[in-house]
């Protein structure tokens, strides 16, 4: 309870400040995800308290609301890498693709990963979140390294964001992984 508590104190905060730096007009997807991250904490919460912990109801709003969560987090990511190298109009091209392509094979394997086990729904969804999670931080720290290799300055609140985002992901991976083993 503690735990639930301060995580959504935590995310009131992050909106507060979000809308309090209008980060909204250079970062929309960003602002969206943080949205997101509220929206699905109070609606999971409101569905616990009405249906109960072990409905299937919850059940699916509580693995709904992760993979909501992820997508909205790999749109903030992929807005950060355009706004990261839209000056560069071929190296994005190049990148974009290589990243949609990534994606398929990523959605493939993790149906391969799920395919036979018991609660597929879930297995497949915390495969997807692990896996986007691990995709995120290697995406995020290669735009980083490529940045500061390259000598481009990243505004200090789009590194923050992206350093943010690796610390959440990185959260997501060992979380993910010990509650699936």
């Amino acid at each position: 309870s503690a735990l639930s508590w301060a995580n959504l104190s935590f995310v009131v905060v992050l909106c507060l400040f979000v809308f309090a730096r209008k980060v909204q007009r250079i970062l929309p997807l960003f602002t969206l995800y943080v949205c997101v991250l509220l929206t699905a904490l109070i609606g999971v919460w409101l569905i616990y308290e009405y249906f109960g912990l072990k409905s299937p109801t919850s059940y699916y709003a509580y693995w709904g609301s992760v993979l909501l969560n992820g997508t909205a987090r790999s749109l903030a990511i992929a807005e950060l890498c355009r706004y990261g190298l839209r000056a560069y109009r071929g190296i994005w091209g190049l990148i974009w693709r290589v990243l949609a392509g990534l994606s398929i094979l990523l959605l493939v394997r993790v149906a391969f990963d799920a395919w036979g086990q018991p609660n597929q729904f879930a297995i497949y969804v915390m495969t997807v979140d692990r896996d986007l999670a691990l995709a995120s931080i290697v995406i995020l720290a290669v735009l980083l390294l490529f940045r500061n290799y390259y000598g481009i300055a990243f505004d200090p609140l789009q590194r923050a964001i992206a350093a943010g985002i690796c610390l959440i992901c990185a959260v997501d991976v060992i979380g993910n992984t010990v509650f699936r083993n």
